[in-house]
């Protein structure tokens, strides 16, 4: 599953009123759709230095989540 992860869930409302999701909405939307990797983009520029911190909190709900970066490649199958 490849989703937009562009808050935290500390700016829930902010994700909410400009339609985006938070990334452990999304780690949990992952965890019962039972999908088998879940791969976040569109990660708010405020939190640049933050993509190891960010994918743990991920992981802690879905262990099967990354982060997604410029010219990032997921093969599906070769």
């Amino acid at each position: 599953m490849i989703h937009e992860g562009t808050f935290t869930s500390e700016r829930k409302d902010q994700a909410d009123l400009y339609g985006h999701s938070t990334i452990e909405d999304v780690a949990m939307l992952a965890k019962q759709a039972r999908v088998g990797t879940l791969i976040l983009t569109h990660i708010s520029s405020r939190y640049a230095d933050m993509a190891e911190q960010l994918e743990q909190t991920a992981k802690e709900i879905f262990p099967a989540s990354m982060i997604a970066s410029d010219y990032f490649i997921y093969r599906l199958r070769e």
